[in-house]
């Protein structure tokens, strides 16, 4: 199969051999990737001959280093619209993503790469090994440009409103830290930050462990330093608040 499909993808070569060896087990999926990868390094297809020769180029023949060359090339300013499969060539923000890919921001170029990549068709799984982005951040960048457009993609995110500055989110995260690591399960004289953002999203704060950093250091502690001063060790506390709370 792949003498006569090279760029075949591992999932198509074992999809066939399913469906005409069924007595093979489930267990091979990983073997069959690693050798079908090892047998590409060596006999890749030419992106060329792939990309640019066939406008409806299937995504089971596109090989991870073909899709980084044809990305890189983009990348380099070298790749020019008539390169592209027809149905991209016609796409009314091309011209703007070609453009963006050579000469943007690092988050625009990123962002055009996951464009010019949705337009041609190209597998996104490719784009994280690229890499462009997490695999979440370009799902989420793709519904972004296929509900509302390239512009809407492009557009800078608002920083007016951060998550660390929402008094709110402060108040129920010091809560926590004053806490005694117990009272939440964690048997432990003081905060991990992976155990306070556990304990956080027990009580239904849903708050990132880089959002607790930033609370922290906003009102001048580092991590080290506020695991230590903001716990009590002491047995008493719960008890020692509760009365100062009844005397105010």
């Amino acid at each position: 199969m792949l003498r006569a499909a090279p760029g075949l993808r591992p999932i198509a070569v074992l999809r066939q051999i399913y469906n005409h060896h069924p007595e093979i087990g489930q267990g091979v999926r990983r073997t069959i990737e690693r050798r079908v990868r090892r047998w590409q390094n060596e006999n890749d297809p030419d992106p060329d001959v792939l990309l640019r020769q066939h406008p409806s180029i299937d995504q089971q023949f596109l090989t991870y280093r073909v899709v980084s060359i044809f990305l890189r090339s983009a990348h380099q300013g070298i790749l020019e619209i008539s390169d592209l499969p027809t149905h991209a060539q016609v796409h009314e923000s091309i011209s703007d993503i070609l453009t963006s890919c050579r000469s943007g921001t690092l988050a625009h170029r990123n962002k055009a790469l996951l464009a010019l990549a949705v337009v041609c068709g190209l597998p996104l799984g490719y784009l994280a090994k690229y890499p462009v982005a997490s695999c979440a951040s370009l799902y989420r960048w793709r519904g972004t440009f296929l509900k509302d457009g390239y512009r809407s993609l492009m557009k800078p995110i608002s920083r007016e409103h951060q998550r660390f500055q929402d008094e709110k989110i402060t108040a129920v995260v010091f809560k926590t830290l004053h806490e005694p690591p117990q009272l939440h399960g964690f048997h432990r004289t003081n905060w991990r930050q992976i155990d306070l953002y556990a304990a956080l999203k027990n009580i239904g704060a849903h708050v990132s462990i880089w959002t607790i950093r930033r609370v922290i250091r906003a009102r001048s502690y580092q991590w080290r330093k506020a695991k230590i001063v903001l716990t009590s060790n002491d047995p008493e506390y719960r008890s020692k608040i509760d009365k100062i709370k009844q005397g105010t």
